[in-house]
């Protein structure tokens, strides 16, 4: 019996091995490997960037408040890989973009240092959010597609932390803890 089960144990690790193994598309790809028409978008609009990672990725991505972590999120391992990504870094700045290999923006994230809310977001920090302190960078982060707007802030208040997503005119939306 307990070599039945050995068995069958190594049978299901190695089919999910090679399932793994074929799913993983989610890769970092040399320039040469992206659309030309991708690559001359991004040129176009950003001539003087000097450090650009390009990614392959799914478009499975649709979350609207979307957190890429390729290293421990199995999600995108295991969708398609149909899109292509660019990651651009700067002095006070970071910058995310996924575009369809017809060279369209799909979706844009961007992270700057010291960034300045709106005085919207500000004043709900202030009515909603009193005890609580905001840390690290704020993310502006801006949807390609719909050319929508909205905000990431991480709070602490004492050992807790949360991380709150802001509209335009200051409405929580999404709360993580």
């Amino acid at each position: 019996m307990k070599t039945k089960i050995f068995y069958l144990t190594v049978f299901l690790m190695s089919i999910n091995f090679g399932f793994a193994q074929h799913t993983q598309t989610l890769k970092i790809i040399k320039k040469a490997e992206v659309p030309e028409v991708v690559v001359n978008t991004v040129e176009e609009y950003y001539p003087n960037e000097n450090e650009v990672v390009w990614y392959s990725v799914s478009s499975a991505i649709e979350e609207p408040v979307w957190e890429v972590d390729f290293d421990e999120d199995d999600y995108f391992k295991t969708h398609k890989a149909d899109q292509y990504s660019v990651l651009m870094k700067g002095t006070n700045y970071k910058r995310y973009m996924v575009y369809d290999k017809n060279g369209k923006l799909v979706r844009m994230k961007e992270t700057v240092k010291d960034s300045q809310l709106p005085v919207a977001i500000i004043n709900t920090l202030k009515k909603d959010y009193k005890g609580w302190t905001p840390i690290g960078n704020k993310e502006k982060i801006v949807e390609g597609l719909h050319n929508k707007m909205y905000f990431k802030v991480k709070l602490q208040k004492g050992n807790q932390k949360q991380i709150v997503f802001f509209d335009l005119v200051g409405n929580t939306f999404l709360v993580r803890k």
